[in-house]
């Protein structure tokens, strides 16, 4: 956004706003497109187009402009009190998606325990480098070169500590293997557990009636992509 409205004027008044429309819009148009919204090859410039799209509009239809940054600002605000992250808002969430996933997560827990243990130690460590450095634009960069500095000295240590102790090669390969194998475990529910979380609060309050306010702000957003 900096780097396509060099005067910051749009940038310092509507940051929220176009962060999470760049977000939303960019999923919607690359869906409509059957495009992987994940992909970052092709998210990358999408979001770029995404938002030089709202910064035309702001010039070409300034009361349009003005209408999607009231209802995205509603729409934020709306978030904040109920304590939702935009992925969940008109979600299909079922009394089978919240029982299925908690069973899920207890059925994991062990396993996710045991790499978290075994673990901790090198997937902090990017955090560690993340807290150093004040330009998250740099973050990701810290996250993959931090990681894998990390794992790569990490794990021969290890196993090269089992195989001493332990005297045997196959008891020392095979502590790494499961280190590994529950290490993606572990992660698997370090972002899970929440959405977990969010997928009962939102079952909860939806069938309460109490998101349809955001339901119909967010679906109206979308309804604006251009």
């Amino acid at each position: 956004l900096k780097a396509i409205t060099p005067d910051n004027e749009l940038h310092e008044e509507f940051d929220d706003e176009i962060e999470l429309l760049r977000t939303m819009w960019t999923t919607a148009r690359l869906e409509k497109k059957e495009i992987c919204p994940n992909y970052f090859p092709y998210r990358q410039p999408e979001e770029v187009q995404t938002v030089q799209t709202i910064v035309d509009l702001k010039e070409k239809n300034p009361d349009k402009f003005a209408h999607l940054m009231q209802v995205t600002r509603a729409y934020l605000d709306e978030l904040t009190k109920l304590n939702f992250r935009d992925w969940i808002v008109g979600e299909d969430v079922t009394a089978w998606t919240v029982i299925s996933n908690t069973l899920l997560g207890l059925i994991a827990l062990p396993f996710a325990l045991f790499g978290f243990i075994t673990n901790i130690l090198p997937f902090e460590f990017p955090a560690y480098l993340r807290r150093k450095i004040k330009d998250r634009h740099l973050h990701a960069s810290f996250n993959l070169v931090g990681a894998i500095a990390s794992f790569t000295i990490y794990y021969p240590l290890v196993f090269i500590i089992i195989w001493i102790a332990s005297k045997s090669f196959i008891r020392a390969l095979s502590f790494i293997l499961l280190m590994f194998l529950t290490f993606f475990v572990f992660y698997g529910c370090k972002r899970g557990w929440p959405k977990l979380v969010a997928y009962w609060r939102y079952f909860k309050l939806s069938r309460a009636g109490a998101t349809k306010n955001l339901e119909n702000l967010k679906n109206e957003i979308l309804n604006m992509v251009e």
